[in-house]
């Protein structure tokens, strides 16, 4: 009860921190909105941090093996990769996006939902952009 206590306070506070890096980008502020995405990614990830920029996303679900921290962190994942798009960092950009897909695919096989399929359409097509573009 107190684990599921946690991960629900980590989700909801990752939320309300993507909400406002979502309102930075909007607002051009892209500087800041990465460190929002930074910050959530501490959030999320706690101590595992470190491993963000080492492992594939279906080894980040394994990682957080929380359908509901993997979405979240998903998000994350794609918004940092819209800014980085933006920044004409593109490798960087594919590298989130990619991770951002996994995780969400990952996310559905395991629930089994179609809870997803949005996400998934918008990650998809950031990486069909920057596939593109590279």
């Amino acid at each position: 009860m107190f684990e599921d206590d946690f991960i629900l306070r980590a989700v909801k506070q990752a939320a309300v921190m993507l909400a406002r890096g979502l309102g930075m980008k909007q607002a051009g502020q892209q500087e800041q909105a990465l460190q929002t995405v930074e910050a959530t990614y501490d959030e999320l990830l706690g101590p595992s941090r470190e491993f963000l920029d080492s492992v594939d996303g279906a080894t980040l679900y394994r990682l957080v093996a929380n359908v509901d921290v993997a979405r979240a962190l998903a998000s994350a994942c794609a918004l940092e990769a819209a800014l980085r798009e933006e920044a004409g960092e593109r490798g960087k950009a594919l590298q989130r996006a990619q991770q951002a897909r996994d995780l969400l695919m990952a996310a559905q096989r395991e629930d089994g939902s179609t809870e997803c399929h949005a996400d998934l359409a918008q990650v998809t097509a950031l990486l069909a952009r920057l596939n593109r573009v590279l």
